[in-house]
Formats: C-alpha cells, structure tokens, sequence
C-alpha cells in the first residue's frame, strides 16, 4: 500500500501483488544471492509520462527506489532491484 509509481508531483498506486507479499509482511531469502520475480500491477501510465520511479516508502530502510524507468508501448516493464 506504500508503493508507488511516480513523476513529479503526481502518483499512481500499487493495485495488486503477485507472487510477493504486501508490507508489513516481508519475503526472507533462504539464501544471499537468490532471485525473487515477482509482478506489481499498477494503473495506466499516462502518454505525457516518459520516464518515472518506482517508490516503496517504509518506516524503515528496507524500502527501495527505481529512478528512470523509461516509458515504452507495452506497459510491461522489467527492473532489478538490490
């Protein structure tokens, strides 16, 4: 419920979570290194959005940011993050 796409001023919210739980839940890795894919639904990303953030905003420092995340067609995007 604290994730976000965003650009400027404005924001769209997280709709749905697959595959990953919602905060304060958390996922623990078995493992350093290992991989969690998971997918994220949001709303529509308007035309006028050329690039944008992804933002989870936590209490605490386990939240993460996803700069420049450049808009294309599909509205399927991929990203890593550490």
């Amino acid at each position: 419920p604290t994730t976000y796409l965003v650009n400027g001023s404005k924001s769209l919210p997280l709709l749905h979570a697959f595959s990953i739980p919602l905060a304060p839940q958390i996922h623990l890795f078995s493992k350093i290194g290992e991989l969690k894919q998971f997918t994220l639904v949001f709303p529509s990303i308007p035309k006028d959005w050329d690039s944008f953030s992804m933002i989870e905003q936590c209490n605490s420092d386990e939240g993460f940011v996803v700069t420049n995340i450049k808009r294309n067609n599909s509205g399927v995007y991929e990203v890593a993050i550490h």
